[in-house]
């Protein structure tokens, strides 16, 4: 009998210990003492089933209990501690998010191999503003530093992951090196999260097997020097972008701040809203938006980009989405983009569908674009609407509506070309374009220039396209301004309307003085009623306007008539 007691009391003495040992090094220093009135019994020589499985039970609850505390982890080793450059902390952050609801990382740079850490369900991560986790060196493109696959309700506070592109000695091209991953997760929080210096993206949000990612926010994040995108949106329902800043990306293609880009016709671009997005010095855009991957989709697009500032991007906003079975449904709205001294254009649309979302543009301004200097209109106008062979050539372009415009070019030598280019270089046309009420277009500029285009339109109620020649012209799909006055001739002008003006173009001609201002069609073309084919219209008279309309081809119509307007036979 006293040697079964003595084996119970030094078999409990033994579980005692190891329980404290475990309970104190999980959980800072906290020191657990429970009293046990009661006395454990058994029989045989050891504890019976009943005892251990109440013994089980305890350590299991109290376990559950000590998951909820914050947890401060201990243990982890600096870069500036003997050893720290090449210890791999990795393994004892992974453990405290598996034990623990809520980890907390103390300040500093804790190296970390790319293997990462995959935070479970039901988690959240403090780190403070200067805590590091970075990547040990490697040789590889492909990592996730801070893993999150197929879990959910996770919160991550404020920490920097840094992917030690300088590290990598992966010398071929790769681009899936990634700061923080979010694919087949749903309700992730991260706010005040950095990525840096990664060989892929800093943050990706995507799929995971066959889920998607849903109810994703991702508040003031910011990435600085990764290689390939500082945001990548692959495929999310429910994403909220507030304030978020990229710079500095640069190494492989896109290079941009953030990309919104499906892999796939079966992913999802839906209710994604990006609030006041900061993007500079991006190699390739601060924002793009590609649906070329989604093309044929039944999934329909919703995208939203509020007051985008860019500075020093090749392009401030690319858009593009060409596909060869056709478009995809839906609609992407940008307020109140400011792009400046953008490599290129400010704001480029390159091969965009017809049959993709329904683009609307709400004042744009675009200030001192193309400081690579480019001579081609296509790429060193403000405003670009383009398609080319080297892209694609399935469908026409268009299904773009740009509401008051502003383009600014004060440099003392203008760099700009056009404020607004719009053409397709390809064999198809561009189609239902509008540009609406500009609020300002630079007059050191040609305002716009529109080829290959039909039902299309160009308004300006303000008149800020008004064209002061001082000497004849010729207006054609090239050269085309919304009004002409004659207010600084001096002598009679005249103003010669090409045939290749698209249908449904219109000019106002306005008398200013009382010089002459000459409407003259060219051989084969026809204002009516005005009279015979090549027959021109003229008016001195001060308050006189006249507006035409592109009727079709060979045609142009007298839609608007005030004052006095002749049909001079034979004399000019």
């Amino acid at each position: 009998m006293k040697r079964r007691n003595l084996l119970r009391i030094f078999l409990f003495s033994i579980f005692t210990f190891i329980f404290g040992w475990i309970i104190k090094k999980e959980s800072e220093n906290t020191i657990l003492q429970q009293g046990d009135s009661g006395e454990v019994t058994g029989g045989g020589k050891g504890l019976d089933n009943d005892e251990i499985k109440f013994l089980k039970e305890q350590l299991t609850d109290t376990k559950t209990k000590f998951q909820d505390i914050v947890y401060q982890v201990n243990g982890l080793v600096k870069s500036t501690d003997i050893g720290g450059t090449t210890f791999d902390n990795a393994p004892i952050i992974q453990q405290a998010l598996d034990d623990y609801k809520t980890v907390k990382l103390p300040s500093g740079t804790f190296m970390i191999d790319i293997t990462g850490v995959r935070p479970p369900s039901n988690r959240r991560i403090i780190m403070e503003k200067d805590t590091i986790l970075k990547a040990l060196p490697h040789k590889t493109d492909a990592y996730t530093l801070l893993n999150m696959a197929s879990v959910e309700n996770i919160e991550i506070e404020n920490g920097v992951i840094d992917g030690s592109r300088e590290l990598n000695s992966f010398l071929r091209n790769g681009q899936r090196g990634h700061g923080v991953g979010i694919r087949g997760c749903k309700n992730i929080t991260l706010k005040n999260t950095k990525a840096i210096n990664c060989f892929g993206d800093g943050f990706y949000v995507g799929k995971h097997k066959a889920l998607l990612s849903e109810n994703i926010t991702l508040d003031k994040i910011e990435s600085d020097n990764c290689r390939r995108n500082g945001l990548s949106v692959v495929s999310v329902k429910g994403l909220r972008v507030i304030c978020p800043k990229m710079k500095n990306i640069n190494g492989t293609a896109p290079e941009s701040g953030i990309i919104i880009e499906a892999d796939a016709p079966d992913q999802f671009l839906q209710d994604i809203i990006i609030e006041n997005p900061v993007t500079e010095n991006c190699n390739g855009k601060g924002i793009g938006i590609n649906l070329n991957n989604m093309s044929g989709s039944v999934n329909l697009v919703s995208i939203t980009v509020n007051n985008h500032l860019d500075e020093l991007s090749g392009y401030g906003i690319q858009l593009s989405g060409m596909g060869a079975s056709g478009g995809v449904q839906g609609t992407i709205k940008i307020d109140n983009p400011v792009h400046r001294l953008n490599k290129y254009a400010g704001l480029y649309s390159l091969g965009y569908n017809v049959k993709n979302p329904r683009l609307i543009i709400e004042k744009p301004v675009v200030i001192n674009c193309n400081t690579s200097n480019s001579s081609g209109p296509d790429y060193g106008s403000g405003i670009v609407i383009m398609n080319n062979t080297n892209y694609y050539d399935f469908e026409n372009i268009g299904n773009i509506h740009i509401n008051e415009p502003t383009v600014i070019d004060d440099r003392s030598t203008k760099k700009m070309q056009f404020a607004v280019y719009i053409n397709n270089l390809a064999t198809k046309l561009c189609e239902n374009i509008s540009i609406i009420n500009p609020l300002k277009l630079d007059k050191g500029l040609k305002p716009l220039i529109y080829w290959n285009t039909i039902n299309s339109v160009f308004l300006d109620s303000r008149k800020v396209s008004i064209n002061y020649p001082a000497s004849s012209l010729t207006m054609h799909s090239q050269y085309y301004t919304r009004y002409i006055s004659n207010r600084d001739y001096t002598g009679g002008r005249t103003i010669t309307l090409s045939n290749n003006l698209p249908k449904g173009s219109r000019i106002t001609f306005i008398i200013e003085s009382n010089n002459y201002l000459i409407i003259e069609p060219d051989a084969t073309t026809t204002i009516i009623p005005s009279g015979q084919m090549g027959e021109y219209i003229r008016s001195n008279v001060v308050g006189s306007s006249l507006t035409l309309e592109k009727a079709n081809d060979n045609l142009y119509t007298i839609i608007g008539q005030i004052g006095t307007w002749e049909v001079p036979k034979n004399v000019k």
